[in-house]
């Protein structure tokens, strides 16, 4: 092969690189533009004080139930713990209005509640949506796009993005809100549902700790 027609295959060979190069900065800068989208049309709703959510967990062979009636900064969240293997049902109930906090504590028939002071702070469930990513400086999102996979596809009757960061992890997010309505991560399965501006005062009710054990922390 004479030294022309290498230099004319290399050409080639090059060319098709550059090419290459550019349809993946392309496709790369899309997925980026696409995490803008859902960073800016997530932000009112990631601020918002007044929301609701319903959210159910599967992994192994635990089953948790979860809902959340959040305004302002209070709150009432409602954990329920479903263990198949022992037929085990666990509960946890946080509540926060003002300066009254109440937590409680439930496996099968044992029920302690907390009273003045916050176990798990805070105790309302939080929107999720991209937050690692949102927070991210342009370089370093570029970097998250162009080793993640997105697609668009429907769920839980929403039009989401399907955005795949690694391998056995799946985030649906709501092409409005841009929350994330499901999340498969290995062998956990989640699916969150919201609801904004509809808690009122009357949804965020102190429960009952009669048939409770009591320790106060004053």
């Amino acid at each position: 092969m004479g030294e022309k027609n290498k230099k004319h295959i290399l050409r080639k060979i090059l060319f098709v690189i550059f090419i290459v190069f550019i349809i993946f900065f392309i496709l790369t800068l899309r997925k980026v533009i696409i995490f803008n989208k859902i960073e800016n049309v997530s932000k009112d709703k990631l601020d918002s004080v007044n929301y609701y959510i319903e959210r159910i967990s599967i992994q192994g062979n635990s089953t948790m139930m979860m809902k959340s009636y959040n305004k302002d900064n209070n709150y009432f969240t409602e954990i329920k713990t479903f263990l198949f293997s022992t037929d085990e049902k666990r509960e946890l109930v946080m509540y926060q209005k003002d300066n009254d906090q109440i937590s409680i504590m439930q496996s099968d028939e044992n029920k302690i509640a907390y009273t003045n002071q916050n176990l798990l702070n805070p105790g309302s469930l939080k929107l999720m949506s991209l937050n690692a990513v949102n927070d991210m400086k342009l370089w370093q999102k570029l970097l998250v796009a162009a080793t993640s996979r997105i697609t668009s596809e429907k769920c839980n009757n929403k039009e989401c993005y399907l955005v795949e960061p690694a391998k056995e992890w799946k985030l649906w997010i709501d092409k409005e809100t841009g929350l994330v309505v499901r999340e498969i991560n290995g062998s956990l399965l989640q699916d969150s549902y919201y609801k904004f501006n509809e808690v009122t005062d009357e949804d965020i009710v102190k429960p009952d700790i009669s048939d409770c054990k009591i320790i106060e922390n004053n």
